[in-house]
Order: C-alpha cells, then structure tokens, then sequence
C-alpha cells in the first residue's frame, strides 16, 4: 500500500477506536421513586425532599395497602413500578386545581444539550375519568417542557418530554413540577438525564481529512 495511505488509514482507524458516542448523564433527584418516608400505609401533606402546593392535598402511598375507597383494588400491581411507594396528588372536597409536588435542583442547564425528563403515572381505579396529570421542567422560571395526560386506570404507564438547551441556555436552578388537577394521580420512578452531541468525532474526523489531504498534496508537488 502506498505509505501515504498508510497513514490516512491509521489515522481513521485510531479516531473510530477512541471517539465515543454521546452518553446520557444523569442529574440527581432527591426522593425520585417516593420512598420517603416509609409507611405501611400513605402519607397526607408529606413528601420528603418535594414541596406540595394546591388545594387538597399528597404523599406517599405504598400501594400494597389497598387503602379503602376504590371499588375493588385500587392497583392492579401489588407493589410499586419502582421500590415500594408511590407519590400521590389528589384534588378534593371542593378546592380547584392543580395540586402539585415541586422539587428544585442543583443542577443548571448545559448549553447545546438535550435533557430528558422520564417517568410512570397513573391513576387508583375509577379515578382516571377527567384527571389530567402534567409534568413540567423549568429553569428558574422559564418552562421548557411540559408533558400532560390521563394515564390509565388502575396501572401505570410511562411518560418522557424533551428539551434542547441552545447556545444560550435559560439561567436559573433545573425545576421539576409534577401535578393533578383533580384526584387523583399516582407516579414513580422519576429521572431526568442530559446528552451532549458527539461534536468531538465530527471535528476529528474532519482533521484527518485534512491532514490526508495536507500529505497527498506533498505527495503529488
């Protein structure tokens, strides 16, 4: 082989076996499956690392405990989609909507990045009828993603929003507000990731053109 090549082709070859692709970084949230407090039962007006607001009121509820109040199970699982409880919002005795759970972040936005916010929800038997559920995402208090749904009766099912930050990301703490407007809505199993784009193999594989382009020119004077 001709030793020029030979040394674009080492090149190239040594730049796919060290890039890597983009990977997921994970941002911390505190309480993310509800497991705090534990209780044999539910919890009222207490959540551990969130802050509840609205009418009416939430906690944790471990949904072995049937609990009362639902005709028949009010989960068809016996156990929660990720450790033991859940966390719950519910609306009710007349006060209007949303009833919400806040946690805010120690982590900002990274400029150019795609961050994911994931989880499950869904509602108690015969409480999915008209009750909305959102998840929300914000940096200080700039939304930037929003997700919104009924989810299914007596199960759960997942949901994912998405936001890309730009080269200038919106300033302020990363903030995650999960809400219902009515009762009730149960959720779990909560994560929020970031992903930076590989720009890194792009440029080095650009440079090895150049430079295969640099020596062919050398070659060929």
């Amino acid at each position: 082989m001709n030793p020029i090549l030979k040394v674009i082709t080492a090149a190239v070859a040594l730049t796919l076996a060290t890039a890597l692709p983009a990977r997921a970084t994970s941002i911390a949230i505190a309480n993310s499956s509800f497991e705090s407090p534990s209780t044999p039962g539910a919890t009222y007006g207490t959540v551990d690392d969130w802050v509840l607001a609205g009418p009416s009121t939430g906690g944790v509820w471990d949904i072995s405990n049937n609990l009362g109040g639902c005709p028949g199970p009010c989960w068809i699982p016996t156990s929660a989609p990720d450790g033991s409880q859940i966390g719950w919002l519910s609306i009710g005795g007349g006060g209007s909507g949303p009833a919400s759970m806040t946690q805010v972040l120690s982590d900002s936005l990274v400029a150019n990045s795609t961050y994911t916010l994931t989880g499950v929800y869904g509602h108690p038997h015969n409480f999915a009828a008209g009750t909305v559920f959102t998840a929300e995402l914000f940096a200080g208090s700039t939304l930037l993603a929003s997700f919104s749904g009924t989810g299914p009766d007596a199960n759960f099912t997942p949901f994912s929003l998405s936001y890309y930050s730009g080269s200038s990301p919106a300033a302020g703490l990363l903030t995650i507000v999960l809400s219902s407007n009515q009762a009730q809505t149960g959720f779990d199993k909560i994560a929020l990731s970031y992903t930076v784009p590989d720009g890194g193999f792009t440029a080095s594989l650009l440079g090895v053109a150049m430079i295969g382009l640099g020596l062919l020119r050398r070659a060929l004077a």
